[in-house]
C-alpha cells in the first residue's frame, strides 16, 4: 500500500518544484541588487514571473498540507500508515511551507521595497531632469529663433529705411533741379518779355519813322524830278535796312 500511495509522487514532485523555485529566487535577488530595478525590463519580466512561481509554490505547499491533514483526522482509513509516517509526512510539510515563506517574506522585505522605491525615485528623477533639459532647449531654441526674427525684422526695418532714404533723397534732388528749372524758365521768360518790349518800342518808333517817310513820299510823288525820286529810293531802302535791324 506503501508503494501505491501517491503521496511519494506528489512529494518528490513539489520538493523538486520548490528547489527550482529557490534557485530563481537567488537570481532575482541577485538581478535586483545589481540593476536599475525601474529601467531593466529583464528584471521586470523575471519579477512578475518569480511571483507567480512563489505563489504556485505555496498552493501546492496547502494543497499536500491538505491532504496531510486529512490522513491526521481519519486515521481509521489509512491504516498503512503509522505514527512514524505521519509525522514525516507532517515534517516535510513543515519544512517545504518554511522554504516558500522565507522566500515570499523575502520577496516582500522592507530591503526589498526599499530598492524598488529608491530606483523608482531615481528613475522619476531622471525623467523630471530629462523634461527640464528638454525644456531648457526648447526654449534656448525658441529664444534664439525669437531673437533671429527680431534680427531679421530689424535688418528689413532698416533696408526699408534706407530705400526710404533714398528715395526721398531723389525727390528731394528732383524738387530741386524742377526748382532751378522753373527759376531759369521765368529768367527767360521775363528776359523774353523785356526783349518784346523792346522790339515793341522800337517797331513803334520804326512806325512813327515810317509815317513820316510816308508822308515825305507823298510830298514828293507828285514831282517828276530824277533828283527828287532818287531821295525817295534812298529814303525807302534806308527804312527796310532800319526796320529789319530792328526786327533781328
Amino acid at each position: 500500500m506503501a508503494a501505491s500511495d501517491p503521496f511519494y509522487a506528489v512529494r518528490d514532485a513539489l520538493e523538486g518544484e520548490v528547489q527550482t523555485v529557490k534557485i530563481k529566487h537567488d537570481n532575482w535577488k541577485s538581478m535586483m541588487m545589481s540593476v536599475n530595478t525601474a529601467t531593466d525590463t529583464k528584471f521586470r519580466v523575471a519579477h512578475e514571473a518569480h511571483k507567480k512561481d512563489l505563489a504556485k509554490a505555496s498552493e501546492l505547499c496547502r494543497k499536500v498540507r491538505m491532504a496531510v491533514d486529512n490522513v491526521d483526522q481519519n486515521r481509521g482509513k489509512f491504516s498503512h500508515i503509522d505514527d512514524r509516517e505521519l509525522n514525516a509526512r507532517k515534517a516535510f510539510c513543515d519544512r517545504v511551507d518554511a522554504a516558500v515563506n522565507a522566500m515570499k517574506v523575502d520577496f516582500a522585505s522592507r530591503e526589498t521595497q526599499g530598492k524598488l522605491e529608491s530606483d523608482q525615485r531615481k528613475e522619476l528623477a531622471g525623467k523630471m531632469q530629462a523634461e527640464r533639459e528638454n525644456a531648457a532647449r526648447a526654449n534656448s531654441a525658441y529664444t534664439k529663433g525669437n531673437s533671429n526674427y527680431l534680427s531679421d525684422q530689424s535688418q528689413q526695418q532698416s533696408q526699408i529705411r534706407r530705400q526710404q532714404d533714398q528715395s526721398l533723397d531723389k525727390l528731394s534732388g528732383g524738387l530741386d533741379m524742377l526748382k532751378e528749372m522753373g527759376s531759369a524758365i521765368n529768367d527767360e521768360l521775363q528776359t523774353q518779355e523785356k526783349m518784346a518790349e523792346d522790339i515793341e518800342s522800337k517797331i513803334d518808333e520804326n512806325q512813327n519813322k515810317f509815317t513820316t517817310v510816308t508822308a515825305g513820299i507823298e510830298k514828293l510823288a507828285g514831282t517828276k524830278d530824277r533828283c527828287q525820286l532818287a531821295t525817295i529810293f534812298i529814303l525807302v531802302l534806308v527804312f527796310v535796312i532800319v526796320t529789319a535791324i530792328a526786327v533781328s
